[in-house]
């Protein structure tokens, strides 16, 4: 899915761009897979494993900027990539083509001025316009950290604010309308 750029503030009331990445980010964007796997645990990949071909990055964007159910967004400050949210459909089946997956990292040093809290009610904008009904956001938390980003995100979507995050109860929508349940982390939006 294509978007915008649109300008967005962030708490401390800089501009922030958000916008598709498109295929010239190719290269930015493989460096800020390794770069972000190197400051946290807190993601899917080990540094290493983010050594990406360029030319696979780039099939990537393309497949993700034809398709309608798809979005890799990312943010921009001062004309400097700041880190990436995306939404992507569960699968092509029927049954789980409700449901979404959110993805989300920021280079640690603009973590906590509001770019990660914008950037997820954007996508989960986004993913209401896509037609999905429930996205879904994997967590990773260490319970050693009293307050970590990920107890911020539960704060703002969870508890207060937003109340968009809970526990997936809708897994399967099956054809006859009954709904097949797994209990895990969901986001109905």
């Amino acid at each position: 899915m294509r978007f915008g750029p649109i300008a967005v503030k962030d708490r401390e009331g800089r501009d922030i761009v958000l916008r598709s990445a498109r295929v010239e980010d190719s290269a930015i964007l493989v460096q800020y897979l390794k770069k972000t796997a190197a400051e946290t645990c807190y993601l899917l990949r080990e540094p290493e494993e983010a050594d990406i071909p360029l030319e696979r990055e780039e099939s990537f964007i393309k497949w993700n900027l034809e398709s309608p159910k798809d979005l890799m967004l990312l943010a921009f400050l001062d004309g400097q990539h700041v880190g990436n949210c995306s939404v992507s459909g569960k699968g092509p089946l029927r049954r789980v083509s409700h449901r979404c997956e959110i993805g989300i990292a920021l280079y640690q040093r603009f973590c906590g001025c509001g770019i990660g809290t914008i950037m997820l009610e954007t996508v989960l904008e986004a993913a209401k316009d896509m037609g999905y009904e429930q996205a879904e956001l994997e967590v990773v938390a260490l319970t050693v950290f009293p307050d970590t980003v990920l107890q911020h995100l539960h704060r703002v979507f969870v508890v207060g604010q937003r109340g968009e995050i809970g526990v997936i109860r809708v897994v399967f929508a099956v054809r006859d309308g009954k709904i097949a349940a797994e209990p895990r982390v969901e986001g109905g939006i």
